[in-house]
């Protein structure tokens, strides 16, 4: 998640891998038309202007931002349906329930976290949330893995009402009103599905393929697979293996690590990737693939959760670890 310095980036690629959403279902909502979040921006604008990513060399999108008055950092996860908020955090800033079923969430591996659900007013920079419902579960676990506190995880119910503009290159975010952006020229659009459980998009691995793969903020990783996606894009043909720990919102895992020669996405080639292998929950709808940070840092990435659109700018063929 170098010696003197442990931080997140450098401890999640040396030894392990964070994925927070990784497709998670909210099963209690399934069936519940969740609402939307009412999005304004300072001045009555039409985007938040650049929001600085405090931590340089962090693989992760960490932004400032409070709840309900309270200083909270938030992570920006494509990869979870809704937004969650931290138990403990909840009750500290005293965010009232809000009525709808139990929630039961399920990450990249292990079982099910039960939650209630509760509604809260955000800011993150000069973009205000009004009216926002999340799920309420205990992320002491995800947070104490990366050494940050982070009680709150803005999911896709926030970015499916922004076009996000995530400029990894200059380390900085900006949320714009979907219909006031323009798309810039350089952008190459990435063919992408939506659907319930985010964009997914093509990957090989080693000229085998494609893979559809989640594409994912909240994983740190570059390329994590299911074992029997692993298998078949032949990574479990012998090469060698190491395990480190992996965290997502069903626990702590072990997982094993290989190195792929090629990985292909977006029309570009990387080469000499670390790719996690995970061994997926007995849980519907649970992604066989993600995208995470540590392929889409290289890019500056325009992602539109509401319009199905994917956009990247730069970023050349080459190493992905």
């Amino acid at each position: 998640m170098a010696a003197h310095d442990p931080t997140r980036r450098s401890f999640l690629s040396r030894a392990g891998a964070l994925a927070l959403g990784g497709g998670v279902l909210w099963l209690g909502w399934r069936h519940l038309r969740w609402p939307e979040p009412t999005v304004a921006f300072q001045g009555g604008g039409a985007s938040s202007g650049p929001i600085p990513l405090p931590r340089p060399g962090d693989r992760l999108l960490l932004l400032e931002g409070t709840v309900n008055g309270r200083t909270a950092p938030m992570l920006v996860d494509s990869g979870a349906q809704y937004t969650v908020v931290d138990r403990a955090f909840a009750e500290q800033v005293g965010l009232e329930p809000a009525l709808a079923p139990p929630v039961v969430a399920w990450g990249l591996t292990g079982g099910p976290s039960v939650g209630r659900a509760a509604r809260l007013d955000a800011e993150v920079g000069p973009m205000r949330l009004q009216g926002l419902r999340a799920a309420v579960l205990d992320l002491s676990a995800v947070s104490a893995f990366g050494g940050r506190a982070f009680p709150v995880i803005l999911g896709r119910d926030v970015l499916g009402a922004v076009t996000a503009d995530l400029d990894f290159p200059r380390r900085r975010v900006v949320f714009h009103r979907p219909e006031a952006f323009v798309w810039p020229a350089a952008a190459s659009t990435v063919a992408v599905r939506s659907g319930p459980a985010g964009l997914f998009a093509a990957v090989t691995v080693e000229g085998r393929g494609p893979v559809e793969a989640l594409v994912d903020t909240g994983a740190s990783t570059a390329l994590a697979l299911s074992e029997a996606t692993a298998r078949e894009t032949g990574l479990l043909d012998g090469r060698r293996v190491r395990t480190a720990p992996s965290v997502s919102l069903g626990g702590i895992s072990a997982d094993r690590l290989v190195r792929a020669e090629r990985v292909g996405f977006a029309g570009r080639t990387f080469e000499d990737v670390t790719v996690q292998i995970y061994v997926p929950p007995s849980a519907p709808g649970v992604p066989q693939a993600l995208v995470g940070v540590g392929l889409l840092e290289r890019f500056r990435v325009l992602l539109d959760v509401g319009a199905g659109r994917l956009g990247l700018i730069g970023a050349t063929a080459g190493d992905a670890s």
